[in-house]
């Protein structure tokens, strides 16, 4: 018997592939990709903030010859707007980093073109290209045939956000294991507030759970996932 592995896995740095139950890509995989796409367009709406941090540093900083830029470079770069062309640097030739909207939007337009469905292009803002390719992700783990190059970019993309974004922020937790009533998905996080609430980070369906909705929603999850066993052995 032929042993499927996910392709994706190598990319994500998660160690040796797993078998995966649908064509290419295992489901941690796919549910990771949805996360990752949603995660990068949260820490892009961050960076702005991150411009003004930079300004107030460098204006403190004294003892060079030239005057330092008054904000972070990188964080810019990565805000600025989509361009076309080719964004892949085989040779490492590209001078810091390509923006958000850049590579999303290349992948938004390969998708186009390998689905062949006449269908309208999102406009190149990094909010937009997140819900797009997010309602496509499952077709990609099935059909497209460089979803291992969009795993890798997404999470180099991801990696770069993440040194970039304050750290010590608080930082919405995920809830593993538990799947979103509304989308099945899990992207399901609790928000940094103090209420306990729980929200979806799919930005197709942003569901948001009470807290006491979440412990009920929970409850059954778990039970859900009981009764198979109980049935079993009797």
């Amino acid at each position: 018997m032929t042993e499927h592995r996910c392709v994706v896995c190598p990319q994500l740095r998660l160690g040796e592939p797993r078998h995966y139950e649908r064509a290419h890509v295992c489901e941690g995989c796919r549910a990771r990709l949805s996360a990752l796409l949603v995660e990068v367009g949260d820490n892009t709406a961050l960076l702005p903030r991150e411009l003004l941090r930079g300004a107030s540093h460098e204006q403190r900083v004294s003892g060079s010859r030239e005057a330092p830029l008054p904000f972070k470079v990188d964080a810019l770069d990565l805000l600025m707007p989509a361009h076309a062309g080719t964004v892949h640097d085989a040779h490492g030739d590209q001078t810091g980093y390509l923006s958000v909207a850049t590579v999303l939007d290349a992948w938004a337009r390969d998708w186009c073109q390998v689905r062949d469905r006449s269908e309208r292009r999102p406009i190149p803002a990094v909010s937009e290209l997140v819900v797009w390719l997010g309602n496509r992700t499952e077709w990609a783990c099935d059909h497209h045939p460089a979803v291992d190059e969009y795993a890798a970019e997404l999470h180099g993309l991801a990696r770069v956000l993440r040194g970039i974004v304050e750290p010590g922020d608080p930082r919405p937790q995920r809830c593993e294991g538990v799947p979103c009533r509304a989308c099945d998905l899990l992207c399901l996080y609790r928000v940094t507030d103090g209420t306990g609430d729980v929200e979806c980070r799919n930005p197709a369906c942003r569901t948001v759970y009470r807290a006491d909705e979440y412990h009920r929603w929970v409850a059954l999850v778990a039970a859900s996932a009981r009764t198979p066993r109980m049935e079993t052995a009797s």
